[in-house]
């Protein structure tokens, strides 16, 4: 198995977790992808009966006038906000919760006016606003209907939905297992409409990397799929996707391929082999052949769907995520030529299109300036940073947590540069930033901790660097990746990943400093660490004998580095055996 070192854009969307015929399309989405208007079917009069004497009959009429008028702004209401027309629907849903306040409580018709303004205020980012409005829908339709209401499932996701927009994922969580004891009352346990309610539980469980936790729910949601519909439903082939991009997470290639080939198979039957959801296959099985490291496999099969996407009408957000992906692989295959022509093509897509978002734009330039950097192009990596800074500074984003990317961009290439000063200035910005953002002892924290660290340790091997400056550098480096590592462990676990990689740079330090056994036993670590991830035979495996032997060696012990070697060369031959390149 091969360690995932990059990530594709758009090869699953947020939405791909919800049993839809379109789920797992190519472009990422919103969460509101996932989120409906209740129907008019939901809405429950509660105005009793009244008897036909001359006086009912007057009471009976205004209430019939009441509820047109209520029917009236909310559906005016509803519209606006297909058409996205916030400020609209938001006056006429107003509106008609005035007119829902008046009936006789509690009545679900307030309820269903109250989700609705939810998800106008979800719209305009006015979270509070939704949350609110949705706890009251929640707790009306409890009181007019009960505590276990099958139409309260609506709510409880719509609820959960904004919490993860929020990335308060435990409490989304909660909404999500409830909603889900809910369906399995309501429905039964084997019910497909309750394999949604599994699905959106195993989704906020991914989206807290809980990846064992939701790989049994996703199991289950599949089987009942399977039972309930044809072997070649579309929404079978989105159950086969997400559990294998959670086997994928899991580090198990080999488990998630017949599971994306089984998808492709299926979607090329239904949608035809030159549809969009046969692309998204196709790229999602190439990210699967990256995993193990066989890029010839990946490579036609990218192109394939690049290919495909240029055949669709109206169809440039599935070129730009194709680009990207293909972009992607060429890079890592060296293929730099062929990487700039698609970034420059998917820029050139967005700069014509006068609805795309700041942001998009911006990154558009970082893939660019990124790919300049890794040529040795540093003035043009450096401009197209700089300018993509520019652009979302002008758009107000200076807040927002994807503008760290930008600096921390702009920060690896002023450090390859040698520009130090610069690189401090750059990380301290990031950092501030990020515990804004996410805290002081965050994972995304930890990343700028580790690389102030890596940044001192270059300062330390610096040319013309003094013993004591030497020294200092290397102290400072120590104890940035000590304090890194105590970041990362407790928020990601012991065995995490992220934790070998400061270990590994830590180790890295040591041996600059002559500190061989802290060194040695800091190596030992990585490599338990990525072989209980990625398995034995991992290149980044053989990457950690080759530092360690490297240790040794300095540290006089020739045999040792001798035998680290040589199985560092054994995992190297078996992985060009297997894949036909070099391991990367």
């Amino acid at each position: 198995m091969a360690r995932k070192n990059f990530t594709f854009v758009g090869v699953t969307a947020a939405a791909t977790l919800m049993l839809s015929s379109t789920a797992g399309a190519l472009s990422a989405g919103s969460l509101k992808d996932t989120v409906a208007l209740i129907p008019d079917s939901e809405s429950t009069s509660t105005v009793p009966q009244q008897e036909m004497d001359a006086a009912s009959s007057r009471a009976t009429l205004l209430a019939d006038n009441q509820t047109d008028q209520w029917s009236s702004h909310l559906d005016l209401g509803e519209k606006a906000y297909k058409q996205r027309a916030f400020a609209v629907a938001e006056k006429e849903l107003l509106e008609a919760q005035k007119l829902a306040e008046g009936f006789t409580q509690p009545d679900d018709r307030l309820a269903k006016t109250l989700n609705d303004l939810g998800l106008v205020y979800d719209c305009e980012q006015r979270f509070a606003d939704a949350e609110a409005a949705y706890l009251r829908a929640i707790a009306t339709r409890e009181a007019a209907l009960s505590k276990e209401a099958p139409t309260l499932v609506v709510l409880l996701d719509n609820l959960a939905i904004l919490y993860r927009e929020q990335k308060k994922y435990e409490p989304a969580q909660a909404q999500y297992q409830r909603a889900l004891a809910i369906r399995e009352k309501s429905d039964g346990a084997d019910n497909i409409v309750t394999a949604k309610s599994i699905n959106n539980l195993a989704l906020v469980l991914r989206e807290q990397k809980k990846f064992a936790e939701a790989e049994p729910l996703l199991r289950r949601a599949l089987a009942i799929e399977e039972k309930a519909l044809k072997p070649d439903d579309a929404n079978i082939a989105v159950g086969l996707n997400n559990l294998a991009v959670d086997l994928r997470e899991q580090n198990k290639p080999e488990e998630a391929q017949p599971l994306y080939e089984r998808a492709l198979a299926i979607r090329q039957k239904v949608f035809g082999p030159e549809s969009a959801e046969a692309a998204a296959s196709l790229n999602n099985l190439a990210a699967v052949y990256i995993d193990q490291g066989n890029f010839d496999a990946a490579e036609p099969l990218l192109e394939q769907g690049l290919k495909i996407q240029q055949t669709l009408q109206n169809n440039s957000e599935g070129i730009i995520v194709a680009s990207n992906n293909l972009a992607l692989l060429y890079r890592q295959e060296g293929k730099y030529d062929e990487a700039h022509q698609l970034y420059q093509n998917v820029l050139d897509l967005l700069q014509k299109d006068s609805s795309a978002k700041p942001e998009r734009v911006a990154k558009a330039m970082e893939n660019l300036a990124v790919l300049a950097r890794e040529q040795g192009k540093y003035d043009q990596s450096e401009q197209l940073s700089q300018q993509a800074i520019a652009m979302r500074e002008k758009a107000g984003q200076t807040d927002e947590p994807d503008f760290v990317s930008s600096i921390q961009n702009l920060e690896q290439t002023t450090r390859a540069q040698g520009k130090f000063n610069e690189s401090n200035q750059l990380l301290d910005r990031a950092m501030n930033l990020q515990k804004k953002h996410f805290g002081d002892s965050s994972p995304e924290v930890a990343t700028t901790i580790n690389d102030e660290a890596l940044l001192a340790a270059e300062q330390a091997q610096q040319e013309g660097a003094d013993a004591t400056t030497k020294q200092a550098q290397l102290d400072k480096a120590t104890t940035l990746f000590k304090q890194a590592l105590t970041i990362r462990e407790s928020s990601l676990g012991s065995e995490d990943p992220l934790v070998a990689v400061t270990l590994n740079d830590l180790a890295r330090v040591y041996r600059l400093d002559k500190q061989y056994p802290q060194a040695e036993a800091a190596y030992k670590r990585v490599l338990t660490i990525r072989e209980h991830a990625f398995g034995p035979d991992d290149a980044s495996v053989a990457a950690t004998l080759r530092n360690y032997a490297l240790t040794m060696s300095e540290a006089g012990n020739e045999q040792e580095a001798d035998k680290l070697n040589a199985r560092a060369a054994a995992i190297e031959a078996k992985s060009v055996s297997a894949s036909g390149t070099q391991p990367q």
